[in-house]
């Protein structure tokens, strides 16, 4: 199982990437959807996609179905009433895949821990 500490540096990696560049939200059409239904523009996911923690991890690292390189990570979070699923993945560029509302239920092993910053 990946540890809290990879989580973290994961965190830390792909923030780190954002800010030295920018952040490439795919424009799928679940994630333009549920962006539409709640008001949410890119400035938005990014704040949220910036807030995740360790609690927040699902799975992860994970290799590309389409054989590319980097790591993809899944997280978890509640907006709105709305538990949301986020792929998140760090190459040479750091994009969000996925960022709509989980179509399954999700775990997350780190759940109970308190992150650093708490």
């Amino acid at each position: 199982m990946t540890s809290e500490e990879d989580v973290r540096d994961f965190l830390l990696r792909f923030n780190r990437s954002v800010e030295e560049s920018y952040l490439i939200v795919v424009p799928r059409e679940k994630n333009l959807r549920i962006f539409t239904r709640l008001g949410l523009d890119i400035d938005d996911v990014e704040h949220f996609i910036r807030e995740l923690s360790v609690r927040q991890y699902s799975e992860g690292p994970l290799v590309d179905e389409d054989g590319s390189e980097g790591e993809i990570w899944i997280f978890g979070m509640r907006i709105q009433m709305i538990d949301f699923y986020i792929k998140l993945k760090l190459s040479e560029d750091a994009k969000c895949l996925s960022f709509h509302a989980a179509e399954h239920l999700m775990e997350f092993p780190y759940e109970g821990i308190e992150d650093e910053d708490d």
